[in-house]
């Protein structure tokens, strides 16, 4: 597997998730503890934002506590994030967008990032543990497909994966649950998921910067230029797969 099953075997697995879920619980329960004390009208405007406006209502909400809870802010936002990425739950490119509003640029860029990488790994290693006989089961012949085809390209698996990140191909959740079942290294997916990540996301923070305009005017936060950017960076993790196949070639 893409454990080392000597060093990793799925008993260890479930016990780093056990202690990694009494962390999490641990850390909730501090920053409840320590959470401004809301108003009425502004507790209807904490929840999970699901759109673009709701994601204004909320950060309007907690810029005003930033400050003198900026800690308790950044732990909270941490938590709800790696949450969400934990279960595969939709909402990260939200918190993305709440993330730029609170945060300066490469606190939330790396915010995003960190958190993205962490809630991926551990859906990755839930999958491992509870998935992985499921899929083998029911889809044995497309499992035993995409892992020969994981074995065949592992020298660029890296900027695969990365591609896979900074584009919408395939969806995150996706990736993360299938990679472990196809011998997808928990190190590369580690990294990928961290870098691959940091483009779309720096155009989420960059787009906060003109939420306002952006809600007001009903347009979409993403534009050509930002498409422009995203397949320049989905064409520079590929680089290293184009050129083998040219040598490949060439000899």
């Amino acid at each position: 597997m893409s454990f080392n099953t000597t060093i990793w075997p799925e008993k260890n697995v479930k016990y780093a998730l056990l202690v990694t879920f009494l962390v999490y619980m641990i850390t909730v329960y501090v920053v409840y503890l320590n959470f401004p004390k809301l108003s009425e009208t502004e507790k209807l405007k904490v929840k999970i934002p699901k759109n673009e406006n709701e994601v204004k209502n909320l950060a309007s909400v907690l810029v005003k506590y930033r400050d003198d809870h900026y800690m308790v802010l950044f732990f909270a936002v941490t938590s709800l994030y790696i949450l969400l990425q934990s279960c595969a739950i939709p909402g990260s490119i939200m918190l993305s967008l709440l993330s730029g509003y609170l945060f300066p640029l490469p606190v939330a860029l790396f915010l995003i990032c960190l958190c993205s990488a962490t809630g991926a790994t551990i859906c990755y290693c839930i999958s491992y543990c509870f998935g992985r006989d499921l899929i083998l089961k029911y889809f044995p012949e497309r499992a035993s497909e995409y892992r020969a085809k994981v074995a065949k390209n592992r020298s660029f698996l890296l900027s695969y994966i990365l591609f896979l990140r900074i584009t919408p191909i395939i969806p995150n959740w996706v990736i993360n649950l299938v990679s472990p079942l196809i011998d997808v290294p928990i190190s590369t997916f580690f990294w990928a998921t961290f870098f691959g990540v940091a483009p779309p996301s720096f155009l989420h923070i960059q787009t906060v910067k003109t939420l306002e305009k952006i809600v007001a005017s009903g347009s979409s936060h993403f534009s050509y230029t930002n498409i422009g950017v995203l397949l320049i960076c989905a064409t520079l993790a590929l680089s290293p797969v184009i050129y083998k196949f040219n040598q490949k070639n060439k000899s």
